[in-house]
């Protein structure tokens, strides 16, 4: 399928259901051609297109899609580097998931809040949201409950909290073998001194890890080498990670 096709079929829809005033599936097609034009990279268009499905979903009260909505919202603007307004949606994403009482919506609502605080230099708060999202981990799947462990592991070990970063890191490794999982906890053993579990771990990610994580791997192993006094090796790995 052509994208020009998929992009023409998108627009004949929003300008049908425009004249029928058939405002839920209105508001559907904006959201997918929002998501469209974000993957395309035309971020500032998709955050037009996310308004649009905002204001048309409010006529239509699609509850699914209202989470969907708020949540890419979030995103979007913190994509945009405007993260008070990433948090204003945030928050409404979180007010929402927790009027029907759905799980999987209040842990990403929490993720989406503490990612924004993050951002915002402000980690007291980033820990708070991640701290209030643990009690709700077990209600969700292998795969979900494993990456937001794995991102409240890299808040304790940038913040140098090891050990902790360690052990959320495999009970994440429990749930799932991801490549980043590996890489996370592969850092903390060799932190805290378990040199050959970690690089186990960190050659074991490496063939089946992205361009970015590979880079990450390579910088970390230069600044290890560079703490031991060896500038050879590390001039090595920095120069691999360019």
């Amino acid at each position: 399928r052509k994208e020009s096709d998929f992009d023409s079929l998108i627009d004949f829809s929003i300008a049908y259901y425009k004249r029928s005033d058939d405002y839920g599936r209105l508001a559907r097609s904006y959201y997918y051609k929002g998501v469209t034009l974000f993957y395309e990279g035309k971020i500032k268009d998709a955050l037009y297109l996310m308004k649009e499905a905002e204001s048309a979903e409010k006529k239509a009260n699609i509850l699914w899609l209202r989470y969907f909505i708020y949540s890419n919202m979030s995103y979007i603007n913190s994509e945009l580097g405007a993260e008070n307004t990433a948090l204003e949606y945030a928050f409404k994403t979180l007010e929402h998931a927790q009027d029907n009482d759905n799980p999987k919506w209040i842990c990403a609502a929490y993720n989406d809040i503490a990612t924004s605080y993050y951002n915002i230099g402000k980690k007291d708060s980033t820990f708070f949201y991640y701290n209030k999202m643990m009690p709700l981990l077990d209600k969700l799947d292998p795969n979900d409950c494993a990456n937001y462990l794995s991102n409240i592991a890299f808040l304790y070990y940038e913040d140098g909290d090891y050990l902790k970063s360690e052990s959320l890191c495999r009970r994440a490794m429990s749930l799932s073998s991801a490549p980043y999982i590996e890489i996370n906890l592969g850092k903390a053993c060799c932190m805290l001194g378990k040199t050959a579990e970690g690089d186990s771990l960190l050659n074991a990610a490496w063939p089946n890890t992205t361009v970015e994580d590979k880079v990450e791997i390579l910088l970390f192993r230069a600044e290890a080498a560079e703490r031991k006094g060896d500038m050879a090796q590390a001039s090595r790995y920095y120069k691999e990670a360019k």
